[in-house]
């Protein structure tokens, strides 16, 4: 077990770290990144280390700034945190650690083992703040998001970004959220800081309100809003990599076979789509089945098909409608058509299921109850 944070660090950050407001959608004009998070977290811990439970006083000071306030609000509960954080930085908890590390075998794991790095290289994330480069890359993270957006996203400024430690991954969410180990380990930080402010821009300029969605409709609408969502932000990161096929593949293995399986994940998007046409009344199980058979989230698959858009439509076509998940499904629709059409069937085809009448009537269906001008 390491030593307790130094109070040089706390008190060095402290003085620029101002608390969170609930997390809203107000962009910056200047790039503003936050390590108030980690002042916080490094608070946390020192209490930890000593085998003390933090009050409740303590974890809302964590909870309260802007990136773990932003993650409680918008996917983890507190509970998350405070649970996994005790169980990695309690000395009396190890054992428990141990087994839950053996045990957990699903996303959880992944994070868990995320904070047990993060507590071996404790001086190197806790000296994140000092590197100038974050700030320094901002800028051309803007550039290359903007590429892959219509213009009126530029109108909403510059994302805020906040560092925090929350495990092996980003949100785009306001502010952007960013694990600092993560982000010293990530070779291509900068395109995957452009995907991450892909997200808040296209959050920005939704054609539908997310508050909205009524219980019934979540699964279907997280599926919809996944696919094209991580389709198009993939175009900043993936794509330019994606052009050398052969090493990208070495790269990025599990997501590339993820790829390939692309049309076999559509046909079964489309069978359940189809059920819940002809099955109402099973709606909100067939929408969480689709949910279950959309893997990584809906990269590889929303990639494959945001690339098929590209190559058939154009890329204007797939960057104009980046606020509309409904119009994006259509022009895959549409997409796939033209390749059929195109190239027939045989060697060489691309293998780009189209989407069935009572799929599309499904998708015009949810478009018209959420969109006010299709």
């Amino acid at each position: 077990m390491r030593a307790f944070p130094r109070a040089g660090f706390l008190i060095a950050l402290s003085a620029s770290a101002a608390l969170a407001q609930e997390p809203k959608p107000a962009p910056t004009k200047d790039p503003a990144i936050d390590y108030s998070g980690l002042v916080e977290f490094a608070r946390v811990v020192a209490i930890l280390e000593q085998d003390r439970e933090p009050t409740e006083a303590d974890w809302q000071r964590l909870f309260r700034t802007p990136g773990y306030a932003a993650l409680t609000y918008s996917e983890f509960p507190e509970s998350f945190f405070t649970e996994f954080f005790g169980l990695v930085f309690m000395p009396s908890r190890q054992a428990e650690l141990e087994e839950r590390l053996a045990s957990l075998a699903d996303w959880r794991a992944r994070y868990l083992r995320h904070f047990v790095s993060v507590r071996e290289r404790w001086d190197e994330v806790m000296a994140y703040p000092d590197d100038p480069r974050p700030r320094a890359m901002i800028p051309e993270a803007r550039r290359l998001a903007l590429e892959y957006l219509p213009a009126r996203a530029r109108d909403h400024g510059t994302p805020p970004v906040a560092f925090v430690v929350f495990g092996p991954d980003a949100r785009g969410y306001v502010p952007v959220v960013m694990d600092a180990l993560q982000s010293l380990d990530n070779p291509d930080l900068v395109m995957f800081l452009g995907h991450e402010f892909h997200h808040y821009y296209r959050y920005a300029i939704l054609d539908y309100d997310r508050s909205v969605i009524t219980p019934e409709d979540e699964h279907i609408m997280w599926v919809f809003d996944q696919l094209h969502a991580e389709g198009t932000a993939n175009q900043v990161n993936r794509r330019p990599q994606f052009q050398h096929e052969a090493e990208f593949a070495r790269r990025h293995g599990a997501f590339y076979e993820q790829y390939l399986s692309s049309p076999d994940v559509i046909r079964e998007m489309d069978r359940l789509l189809t059920m819940m046409d002809a099955h109402p009344d099973q709606w909100v199980e067939l929408g969480l089945a689709m949910r279950r058979a959309i893997p990584s989230s809906g990269h590889p698959t929303g990639f494959f098909m945001a690339n098929l858009i590209a190559q058939e439509l154009g890329m204007d076509e797939l960057v104009e409608k980046v606020g509309n998940p409904f119009a994006f499904l259509r022009q895959y629709h549409a997409a796939a058509l033209n390749a059929a059409g195109a190239r027939g069937v045989g060697d060489g085809a691309v293998d780009a299921p189209i989407l069935s009448d009572a799929s599309l009537r499904v998708i015009e269906r949810l478009e018209r109850r959420y969109v006010a001008n299709p």
